[in-house]
This record gives structure tokens, sequence and C-alpha cells, in this order.
């Protein structure tokens, strides 16, 4: 049997669950790239304190501090990537979550650990294409200096 997750209780404040996801003009050079914010931000607030967090968030480069946004700070996680088009793990969260809203637990704990797990890989695969060029390099260096001598 399915469990049914309450999106947000008046009697539990501390449990409330947000997620959105705005497209902002991008800081690269490259304009063809959009930058894709997403944020979550879990426990004791209102939808006025998350909105005007979230604008001051998607216009700057930094995350502005909570504790002038909030009454009581949540924890707030932001990421922000820039794309020409999405990635296909992140599309159900920019195609859903475009405005802020509650959500309910169960949504908001997949969505942020599917999230964090696709940086986690994009990260991986990074550091494995850095490792592999400075292996070729240093396999060139190698056999540059084994042809001088």
């Amino acid at each position: 049997m399915p469990v049914r997750w309450e999106p947000w209780s008046v009697e539990y404040p501390s449990s409330r669950h947000a997620i959105i996801c705005q497209t902002t003009p991008s800081f690269c050079q490259d304009s063809a790239k959009l930058r894709y914010v997403i944020i979550f931000i879990t426990g004791d607030f209102t939808l006025d304190e998350a909105n005007s967090f979230a604008i001051e968030l998607f216009d700057s480069r930094i995350i502005p501090d909570k504790d002038m946004f909030f009454e009581n700070p949540p924890d707030v996680c932001s990421t922000a990537f820039s794309a020409v088009k999405v990635p296909e793990p992140l599309e159900y969260i920019v195609d859903n979550f475009s405005t802020m809203d509650f959500t309910d637990e169960y949504t908001f704990h997949l969505l942020y650990h599917s999230s964090a797990f696709f940086f986690q890989e994009q990260t991986r695969i990074e550091d494995m294409i850095d490792k592999r060029a400075k292996r070729r390099q240093d396999e060139w260096a190698r056999l540059l200096a084994a042809e001088v001598w």
C-alpha cells in the first residue's frame, strides 16, 4: 500500500519543504548558455520569506545571508549550473518547479538526492578526464625527454 505524504502541516511547521528552479542569464561569457538555479529549502518558513530569498539568489552570484530573509533560518541548499540544454536527469525539476511552493517530504528528498547524485557523477567524470589528460601530458614529456638523450 502506498504511503501518503502530507505537503506540510500547521501542527508541524518545521517540516515544510520547498523547491524552486529558475533560469537566469548566465554569468559566463558564452551567451548561448543559460544559468539554472535550483533551491531546496526545508524548515520553518513562509512562502513570502522563501520567495524573497529566491529572488535575491537568482539575481546575484553569491548565496545571500539567510538571516536577512527568514525569521527562523531554514536549511537551504542551492545549486547553479550553466548549460545550453538541460541535462536529462534534471529536466523534471526544471519543468515542474518553476514557482515556489511547498512540496511533500518524499518528493523533496527524492529530487534533492537525485540532483546531488547527478552533480557528484559529473564531478567524478570531470576528474577522470583531467587525470587522463595529465597522464597523456606526462607520457609525452617522458617520450620527448627519452628522444633527446
